[in-house]
């Protein structure tokens, strides 16, 4: 199963541990600056990464078809993440804690948009998503730019805006 990821452009800082292992068709988009994924980490096929700054602990999981975009994003030691998910850092820092466990189809959010600003759009929000160590959220959830505790849990299909 282990591939090669595909970059469209050459990082600045390229991190990657020797015991990954890679799905077919992960790319690695061209705002990538400084990557660094640790230790038995496993990346899904299908998988888009478009990180400027992206770090990432040992024993780390995505599965497939997930897309993790953004300025910065931060993940702890051994994390999972489902498949389709979405982890977005475009509003900021996006910052996973250690033994975190995101399931199937979430999507993680720094930012909220919709509109023309210059018309007078109002929905348009940026700030950080920080989550505590051991904290689940359990297929469908979704987050929005929040701070999320340690050993929290978000039910399956549950919307955290606060």
């Amino acid at each position: 199963m282990s591939s090669q990821p595909i970059f469209q452009n050459t990082p600045d800082v390229l991190n990657l541990s020797n015991a990954i292992t890679w799905g077919k068709n992960v790319v690695f988009g061209p705002h990538c600056r400084s990557v660094e994924i640790g230790f038995g980490s496993f990346i899904g096929k299908d998988v888009y990464i478009d990180v400027e700054h992206l770090t990432i602990g040992d024993y780390f999981t995505v599965h497939h078809g997930s897309v993790l975009h953004g300025e910065k994003i931060e993940i702890g030691h051994n994390t999972w993440v489902g498949h389709y998910s979405i982890l977005d850092g475009l509003g900021g820092l996006l910052r996973l804690g250690n033994n975190i466990g995101v399931g199937a189809h979430s999507q993680l959010w720094t930012h909220m948009k919709f509109g023309d600003v210059l018309d007078g759009c109002q929905w348009n929000t940026k700030g950080k998503l920080l989550i505590g160590d051991d904290a689940w959220i359990v297929g469908h959830g979704i987050v929005s730019p929040i701070e999320m505790g340690s050993r929290a849990m978000l039910l399956a299909g549950s919307v955290a805006t606060s």
